[in-house]
């Protein structure tokens, strides 16, 4: 009690509302920043469409959906300089194995068993090369993290020159890739083709990652 009689706080009383404000404040700031690394798959698009700066989205919906994109958080999480962060960390790779983690079979920046978390610690130089959405008008071969063809639609089969292992292929919505096992027609489909397009990252396994040509159509 004080002089007046009144009940004063104890001292742990006084920690627990303490903690609770510093609790409190914490969650508010990482719910305004909402920066998550991971952008969504149409961000490409909708940057090219004017998304990016587009005043009638809240600053933070850009954050959570097209953060990285729009320039606004980095693949960490955190938030640039732009995005309201003070400090814009560098991405590199961690690990001197990551190219060639990323040549196996699934690609280590592909593979659901690791996290997005994990690949960023580990590869993140890497990992953010490999998933930066390429812009094609039919679909995308990749060689390691290296883009080898880029290809407009086809009328006939199309060799593949590679030195590695093809690791996956990116293709357009409403597109259709074809690999093949063999560099002359009639082809003769490699694993998984033909391969219907989403604009997503498609890993390649079995005989398509040896294959030696392709077809690409579009409607």
């Amino acid at each position: 009690r004080d002089e007046t009689g009144k009940y004063l706080p104890s001292s742990s009383h006084l920690y627990s509302m303490q903690l609770t404000t510093v609790l409190l404040l914490s969650f508010i700031s990482g719910a305004a920043t909402q920066c998550t690394g991971s952008d969504h798959p149409s961000c490409s698009s909708w940057r090219t469409n004017g998304y990016c700066t587009n005043t009638l989205r809240t600053l933070e919906e850009r954050k959570k959906y097209c953060g990285v994109s729009c320039g606004l958080c980095n693949t960490d999480g955190t938030q640039t300089a732009l995005g309201g962060g003070a400090v814009v960390p560098a991405c590199f790779d961690a690990n001197p194995n990551c190219a060639t983690w990323q040549t196996q079979t699934p690609a280590f920046c592909d593979n659901t068993v690791y996290s997005t978390a994990m690949k960023k610690l580990y590869c993140c130089g890497t990992c953010s090369a490999a998933t930066a959405t390429p812009t094609t008008t039919c679909g995308v071969i990749y060689e390691g993290t290296t883009i080898n063809v880029n290809s407009a639609p086809t009328t006939a089969l199309t060799p593949i020159t590679k030195t590695n292992p093809l690791t996956r292929v990116f293709v357009k919505t409403g597109c259709s890739l074809k690999l093949y096992t063999n560099a002359v027609a009639p082809g003769t489909a490699a694993t998984g083709s033909p391969i219907t397009g989403a604009e997503a990252f498609v890993s390649l396994s079995g005989t398509a990652t040896t294959a030696m040509s392709f077809e690409c159509t579009c409607p």
